[in-house]
């Protein structure tokens, strides 16, 4: 009896395991995709901040953070473009926001350093998932921050 339940198992295992490789491989291939185009210039941005070694930005990750899956490798991250679209975050991940997407909470929280609070809700149908992430801001950037913030409400749509 055993014998019969276990290809299935093995199946929907092995199943699993080339979805999860399959997303991870295309966010990295739409990083750097969006990487070459920043700098080369067909991609425009708001900001890019460089983050000097005293800066852990996996550190300022909450918990059930969007970019957790992520934590690992955000800790060598030197450098972030914010863009209209998304966030280019190092090279780990463009985390974008799209047409499906509204900003749940978008604001500068105090923090030593400060952040941008991230929280967007992308919605379909009657599905919706909250995303939230923390951008610190480097020292000497805040009213650069501010200036993002204003570009950014008038880009993507809120959701009260």
């Amino acid at each position: 009896m055993m014998s019969f339940y276990l290809p299935f198992l093995i199946g929907i295992i092995l199943l699993i395991g080339i979805t999860i490789y399959s997303l991870f491989w295309f966010t990295k291939q739409k990083t750097n995709s969006v990487r070459k185009k920043i700098l080369s210039g067909d991609k425009s941005f708001l900001a890019h901040w460089q983050y000097d070694g005293t800066i852990n930005f996996a550190s300022f990750q909450g918990r059930g953070s969007a970019l957790s899956w992520y934590k690992k490798k955000l800790t060598d991250v030197k450098e972030v473009y914010i863009c209209p679209d998304g966030v280019l975050i190092g090279d780990v991940i463009f985390y974008s926001w799209n047409r499906f997407a509204y900003f749940k909470q978008l604001e500068i929280i105090s923090e030593s350093p400060a952040c941008i609070l991230f929280k967007i809700e992308f919605s379909a149908g009657e599905t919706e998932t909250i995303a939230e992430f923390q951008v610190p801001i480097p020292h000497g950037k805040e009213q650069e921050a501010e200036t993002v913030l204003d570009a950014l409400y008038g880009i993507v749509r809120f959701s009260y």
